[in-house]
């Protein structure tokens, strides 16, 4: 599945107000400019840029703030680059998910003023051997050797699929014809699709059309570490 994530009012439900942390956490003045994309001579596209900072109380802090500062200096990462294209600006921000001890999960969001743009979900350890790094599903679980990937990635898909069966049986939403494990397979990368929300919940996201009709919007799949290191065993 291509890395554009486009938003929709179904993940506002995830995403919590600024002023939930600001005071707890110690928000810090945000990050503001502009990066200017083009190819070939051809006119580029805009992109206006507000991105976190965070007060230094410690240096997982600090290493996430120099993380977006570093974006801010040397320009849109390749996963940002595919929400800008065809676009001639993007305005993109940030919301933050989660936040306790040891998590920080977020997302920018992008948006051309004409309803497309997309969003790119980011969790960052606070805490542990990755403090300050961002860090996937696999870091997040303590499952992050390359089997346990593998079979990690193996067993959400295999979840969600239980999932996608019960629902068509339902007629909970309208799927498309011929789906199969591997179509899911195909649909999401575990590792990376998926939010940290206020619960601490990992919430894996399927994009509209991959699976099921666009007028479904985006598919959520909510799961607790627990449940998925469980699974595991």
């Amino acid at each position: 599945m291509k890395r554009l994530m486009v938003f929709s009012w179904i993940l506002m439900m995830c995403l919590l107000p600024l002023s939930a942390f600001g005071e707890d956490w110690g928000l810090a003045e945000d990050l503001t400019g502009t990066w200017t994309i083009s190819s070939e001579g051809e006119p580029g596209c805009l992109i206006q840029y507000v991105l976190p900072q965070f007060v230094a109380a410690d240096p997982a802090d600090e290493a996430i703030s120099r993380f977006f500062a570093n974006l801010a200096e040397t320009g849109p990462t390749e996963e940002l680059l595919v929400m800008a294209e065809g676009a001639d600006a993007l305005r993109l921000s940030y919301q933050l998910t989660h936040m306790d001890d040891r998590y920080l999960g977020l997302v920018l969001l992008a948006d051309d003023g004409f309803g497309g743009g997309g969003m790119l979900p980011i969790v960052f350890a606070r805490d542990g051997i990755y403090a300050g790094e961002r860090i996937g599903l696999s870091q997040l679980l303590g499952l992050e050797s390359d089997e346990g990937n593998m079979q990690l990635n193996r067993m959400v898909t295999g979840l969600i699929w239980e999932i996608v069966q019960k629902d068509q049986q339902n007629l909970d939403r309208s799927y498309l014809e011929g789906l199969s494990l591997e179509t899911v397979e195909a649909s999401l990368n575990p590792e990376w699709d998926f939010l940290l929300d206020d619960g601490g919940n990992l919430v894996f996201l399927i994009a509209p059309g991959e699976i099921a009709a666009e007028v479904d919007g985006w598919l959520e799949f909510p799961f607790s570490p627990e449940e998925l290191i469980n699974g595991m065993k």
